[in-house]
């Protein structure tokens, strides 16, 4: 969709109502809890619209390590994350549930510093969807003896349920990698 319009009290229902976006856009009538689509449509938007757009932002928040025991095969990403602020989203074990009710894409950014041990391993970083690897979301680098960063970008179709998870991987087994620093935010990219 290209863009969101929204329409509040500087409009009567009725008029709101009456109006159909362009094709692609999106009118949000917050007097209804409603979106009409630029194809006429409208979907209930009650949730979104009147709890706020679902979003997280979450940190790591002290160092840890990841030990990667099979070289290729994804673990989450160690430590405890700090989740403020989030909406529309909760914790569901080592995973971040989607609580919302309507389906949307949502894009997910993520950064990392980091080193692995021993040095000189390709690292690659990613995003599980409900246990499964999302593989427009990974990202390799080639970790030498010093510090390094990654980041990715990443969009995800979620229903209310569907979870997600930061992961990572080595191309050996036994590496460790140690992460400083790691950030994430999730937000809406288009309803």
């Amino acid at each position: 969709m290209s863009s969101i319009i929204e329409k509040n009290n500087q409009h009567t229902a009725d008029q709101i109502a009456s109006i159909t976006p362009p094709m692609g856009d999106v009118l949000m009538d917050t007097s209804r809890g409603t979106l009409v689509v630029g194809d006429g449509t409208t979907k209930g938007g009650n949730a979104m619209l009147h709890a706020g757009m679902p979003m997280v932002f979450a940190y790591l928040s002290a160092a840890a390590d990841t030990t990667v025991t099979t070289a290729g095969t994804y673990y989450k990403v160690e430590g405890t994350f700090v989740n403020s602020p989030i909406r529309g989203f909760g914790a569901a074990g080592d995973e971040i549930e989607y609580q919302g009710d309507a389906p949307a894409y949502f894009e997910i950014d993520w950064h990392a510093s980091f080193n692995v041990a021993p040095a000189n391993a390709s690292v690659h970083f990613g995003v599980k969807k409900n246990g499964t690897i999302d593989e427009s979301s990974l990202m390799e680098t080639y970790a030498a003896a010093v510090k390094l960063q990654a980041s990715g970008t990443t969009i995800i179709h979620l229903e209310k349920g569907d979870t997600i998870q930061l992961v990572a991987t080595s191309d050996a087994d036994a590496d460790v990698i140690t992460i400083f620093h790691f950030t994430t935010s999730i937000r809406v990219f288009s309803l």
